[in-house]
């Protein structure tokens, strides 16, 4: 007991040791969200993840800060420590002495995330984020999206689900338009689930434009009065476009810059500003007419007291078409950038003057405001006002309406909600049978939103776009809600299930509210079976659940360890229904809850919810070209290969993941001897993903078949190749449902499976041929398929297949 022990303490230092402060600092704030009260007169202020103190967000402290109705509030203001000294200067600066800077993702943030009253943030809090019931949150989005955001982005639509968690864990959102709240709600997938209230109107940084008395101090301290025209200049911040680089990106900027200087004339002048790397680069002292905006005041005093803009694709636009003064659109780099850009609102529709070049850019400035930009205006800026800090502090903190704001709500057909988790989306027969299923269900009856961890999907975002268009879906991140000796505890052999349940649903629940905020759900779907904290949050919702089983999980947990078998047998107890996708499967499932269910006294609701086989995709997929990915691999030359296809050769084949269930080794000596009685035959191994690809290669590589042995990893589409083949193979030791096996019989194939749960009930249903689960069947399976012993075709309707299909997982469902 004692070398038990002392392994146990050895194993909590060294634990301690590698997870580092930031660890202990997480498992602090929750525990502060269970042990200390919330502070209603706490205000927590973040921009930009603490990279940045957005002038909206300035505006509101500066209301907190001089207004004495909030004299007693605390406000503290979440910042990156390399940044913490200048933004405590620039708030000393500007009066608001009152604001405290702690440092974002600090000790003393946490504490304050847990317990601050109001939480004020125009990006997002961390993945640990839980809003309390007491606390009250309002997430402002800092600008109409004038390029593509959320699920429409080029690059990253896969990652944006904690800026989802965050609109959904919000009381309040602000917006300045409705169409600003129309486009988040599509590109952020708000519709339907986000309960939060909506507060539209003018910016609080907006409100300088209305100071007159600012505008002349500003002019007069600049000389702009003495001037003809006085811009200013925001090209917006260049990301690496397809064949430009960022540094060419930059040169042509400064270069336009000094061809502008030279056209201008003494009485022009032009405010530029850019970020602060890119400044370092300008020799702003050989120009004359070209400045660097000055920094005495902020950026948008500064805007409110020139004669013009000059932008190319800024937001600013927005905001500044609410003075009426002119706006130059210059778009030098407009066909490179339009194609390496989605866009919400295409520049093209904007009314500013457009110019391409410097040379119109410098004859633009001298002209009138000549165009009509009242339609404009009143869509993006319909509510530009002063009092909006005042207005929206006062809303949030004591619920008082205004003027001022309008307020509405994100839309909501009136449909169910129904939340599936569907694994990592790995190219498999889960991943194939979810967007079957999303591809089939009548999607006007209930709304589906997949659920997904982020670390998971991170470099595989490109498989979302299998969803159907009007499938939601929401990522979020893994995080352990547990104190380190809970965490290690769960790991000591000994320790009792009981205390270790106990343990786990506590952090299921922090999860549960976590994950999903105050976004409505009205059914969870544990689709991918596996995982086991999804398994327990899924556990803890308040509404009605159902856990799939497309495997025998009591082999998956005998030879991979991929599910712990109490949390399973619990989730098989407690959630409204199992759904097993073969009848194979249920006395697999009875006998894995068999001990807790006669502890317990319960029984679990099994249900038979076969898989859809979309066999109009097969067929359709079928006729396309044969191709290979980038990453497709194989142990022959791809020529090889199609001379072996266009041969009179038999071909067998054989489809599923590099994994030992797959029997893959089994079959490949079993082919060996076939080969040795009928050499005119080949056996094709191909996976999607798995461990043993390489093993297999080797295991091909030492068979007296080897050169009639073709093993291939990866190809996005199969069902080219699988047409040209004769036979399939399925030689699993255990399986699910088998779904290639439809998918081969579609294609033409004769089928043979190893007589194993999963193909069993449906091959026997349908006609199809079983062997013995041994080498020897497998063998004598491949010689029936060439004796012409095996069925042609199984004897069914893949129609009347899928819609009962269909309706057996509609049953489910509320």
């Amino acid at each position: 007991m004692k070398k038990i022990i002392d392994k146990i303490k050895t194993e909590f230092k060294n634990a301690r040791r590698k997870l580092g402060p930031g660890y202990f600092r997480l498992k602090r704030y929750f525990q502060y969200i269970e042990e200390l009260p919330v502070e209603s007169k706490m205000i927590l202020v973040e921009s930009k993840m603490g990279k940045e103190l957005e002038w909206n967000l300035i505006e509101l402290l500066r209301e907190l800060c001089k207004n004495p109705r909030y004299k007693e509030y605390k406000i503290r203001v979440a910042v990156e420590p390399d940044v913490r000294e200048k933004r405590t200067e620039f708030l000393k600066k500007h009066g608001m002495k009152k604001v405290r800077v702690i440092r974002h993702e600090g000790e003393e943030y946490y504490k304050v995330l847990a317990t601050a009253g109001i939480l004020i943030n125009d990006s997002e809090f961390p993945g640990v984020f839980i809003k309390r019931p007491e606390q009250v949150y309002m997430k402002l989005w800092d600008a109409t999206p004038i390029r593509a955001t959320g699920k429409n982005k080029k690059k990253g639509f896969g990652m944006i689900g904690n800026q989802q968690k965050n609109f959904l864990s919000a009381d309040y959102v602000f917006f300045s338009n409705e169409f600003a709240m129309h486009q988040v709600e599509q590109d952020y997938m708000l519709e339907n689930v986000a309960g939060a209230k909506v507060l539209i109107g003018g910016y609080p940084r907006n409100e300088v434009f209305f100071d007159e008395a600012k505008r002349k101090k500003i002019r007069e301290k600049y000389g702009m009065e003495q001037r003809k025209s006085n811009y200013a200049y925001f090209p917006v911040r260049r990301v690496k476009m397809e064949q430009i680089a960022q540094e060419e990106q930059v040169e042509w900027m400064i270069e336009h810059l000094w061809e502008l200087d030279k056209l201008l004339t003494d009485d022009q002048r032009v405010y530029v500003r850019v970020q602060a790397e890119v400044s370092s680069l300008v020799d702003w002292g050989g120009m004359s007419h070209v400045v660097r905006m000055p920094g005495g005041y902020s950026t948008y005093e500064f805007l409110g007291a020139v004669d013009g803009l000059i932008s190319d694709y800024s937001g600013v636009m927005l905001d500044y078409a609410a003075t009426g003064r002119p706006t130059i659109l210059f778009q030098y780099d407009r066909e490179p950038y339009m194609e390496n850009n989605s866009f919400a609102v295409s520049p093209d529709e904007f009314p500013f003057t457009k110019v391409e070049t410097v040379q119109e850019l410098a004859a633009a400035m001298g002209q009138e405001h000549v165009y009509d930009d009242s339609a404009f205006v009143r869509q993006f800026c319909p509510m530009e006002q002063p009092g909006m800090a005042k207005a929206i502090c006062a809303k949030i903190i004591f619920g008082e309406d205004s003027p001022c704001l309008k307020e509405r709500e994100f839309s909501n057909n009136g449909k169910k909600n129904v939340a599936i988790f569907g694994g990592d989306f790995r190219k498999n027969g889960i991943t194939t049978s979810l967007i079957n299923l999303l591809e089939s269900v009548d999607k006007t009856k209930y709304n589906y939103i997949i659920l997904y961890k982020l670390e998971t999907l991170r470099r595989r975002q490109d498989s979302l776009k299998m969803l159907p268009e009007d499938v939601a879906y929401m990522g979020f991140y893994h995080v352990r809600c547990l104190p380190l000796k809970d965490t290690l505890l769960c790991k000591v052999p000994f320790y009792p299930y009981a205390k270790v349940r106990q343990i786990l649903e506590k952090r299921a629940k922090n999860d549960v509210r976590r994950v999903f905020g105050n976004c409505r759900i009205d059914k969870v779907i544990q689709f991918n079976g596996y995982v086991d904290d999804v398994i327990l949050m899924f556990e803890q919702m308040p509404c009605s659940r159902t856990i799939y089983a497309h495997n025998d999980m009591n082999q998956e947990i005998r030879s991979k360890g991929n599910v712990n078998r109490d949390t399973l047998a619990n989730a098989y107890l407690n959630y409204d229904s199992v759904a097993v996708v073969t009848p194979d499967l249920i006395p697999i499932a009875e006998k894995l809850v068999q001990k807790k269910a006669k502890k317990s006294g319960k029984s679990p609701n099994i249900e038979v919810v076969k898989n859809i086989i979309n066999y109009q995709s097969v067929l359709e997929k079928a006729t396309e070209e044969l191709m290979f990915d980038k990453e497709t691999k194989m142990n022959v030359e791809q020529e090889k290969l199609l001379e072996l296809l266009a041969s009179p050769a038999k071909k067998f084949i054989t489809v599923g993941r590099f994994s030992k269930e797959k029997g893959h080794f089994r079959l490949i000596e079993a082919f060996e001897k076939v080969y040795q009685e009928n050499p005119d035959t080949c056996l094709i191994i191909l996976g999607g993903y798995g461990t043993l690809y390489n093993k297999t290669v080797k295991k091909a590589a030492a068979s007296k078949a080897s050169s009639r042995i073709v093993v291939i990893h990866y190809m996005s589409n199969p069902f080219p190749l699988l047409k040209q083949c004769d036979y399939f193979v399925l030689s699993s030791f255990y399986e699910g449902f088998g779904l290639v096996l439809a998918e081969a019989d579609l294609l033409g194939l004769r089928c043979i499976s190893t007589d194993v749960v999963g193909p069993k009930k449906f091959l026997e249903q349908y006609g199809g041929h079983l062997v013995a689960d041994s080498k020897a069947g497998i063998v004598q399976g491949m010689r029936d398929c060439l004796a012409g012993k095996v069925p042609e075709k199984l004897t069914i309707d893949y129609e009347q297949y899928n819609k009962e299909a269909v309706e057996q997982f509609e049953s489910l469902l509320p």
